[in-house]
C-alpha cells in the first residue's frame, strides 16, 4: 500500500479549506513524507530546508487539519481527498520503459507517478526567463536532471528483474540516465 499527494485547487497546488484556511503544497509534501516513514532530518535534507522549518510546517498542517497528532492529520488528509491510498503494490503489466528509478532514494515508480514542480520565471541580467517544470521523485521529492528508466538500468545491471518490485529499494546500481 502506498500514499500519494493529490494536487489541490490553490495557486501553489495546495488546498483552501473552510474559513479560508490555506494548506500549502509544501506542508502536505512534508506530511506525506512523514506518513511514508521519513524522519524530520531526512525531510529537511531532501527538501533543502532546516529541521526547524520542517517541524514548523508539520505543526502548522496538523493544526490546520484540526488533528491532534501526525497520524490523525494523515487520516484527515486522506478523508479530505488530499492524499490517495494506492493498494496495488506491484508494477506488473508495465513495460520496462514505463518504470523510472530515483537515484536519490532508490525507489522505483511508474512514469505517470512522476511529479513536476514549476519553478516559474527567473530574472537573469534584467531579463525574465521562463524555466520549464522540473521532474521530481514522488517519494523523496528529489529533482531529476534526467529520468533513469528501468530498461536503461537493465543494460548496466543484468541481474535486475525485468519487472521491479515497487516495495524494494534498489541501491548501488550502475546507470547512465537518458
Amino acid at each position: 500500500m502506498g500514499i500519494i499527494l493529490i494536487e489541490g485547487n490553490a495557486e501553489d497546488k495546495g488546498y483552501i479549506l473552510e474559513n479560508n484556511v490555506r494548506i500549502s503544497f509544501l506542508e502536505l509534501q512534508m506530511l506525506l513524507l512523514l506518513a511514508r516513514g521519513q524522519k524530520h532530518e531526512d525531510i529537511a535534507k531532501n527538501l533543502y530546508l532546516s529541521i526547524n522549518t520542517v517541524r514548523n510546517h508539520i505543526y502548522n498542517v496538523i493544526k490546520k487539519l484540526g488533528a491532534k497528532n501526525r497520524s490523525q492529520a494523515v487520516v484527515k488528509a486522506i478523508e479530505n481527498g488530499m492524499f490517495k491510498v494506492i493498494t496495488n503494490k506491484d508494477l506488473v503489466g508495465w513495460a520496462p520503459e514505463d518504470y523510472a528509478w530515483c537515484w536519490n532514494c532508490g525507489r522505483v515508480f511508474t512514469v505517470n507517478e512522476l511529479s513536476q514542480k514549476q519553478i516559474g520565471p527567473i530574472e537573469i541580467n534584467h531579463v525574465i526567463v521562463e524555466v520549464p517544470p522540473e521532474d521530481i521523485c514522488p517519494y523523496c521529492y528529489a529533482y531529476f536532471d534526467d529520468l533513469c528508466y528501468w530498461n536503461n538500468l537493465l543494460r548496466y545491471n543484468p541481474d535486475l528483474p525485468k519487472t521491479p518490485d515497487k516495495n524494494k529499494i534498489y541501491y548501488g546500481l550502475e546507470f547512465f540516465c537518458i
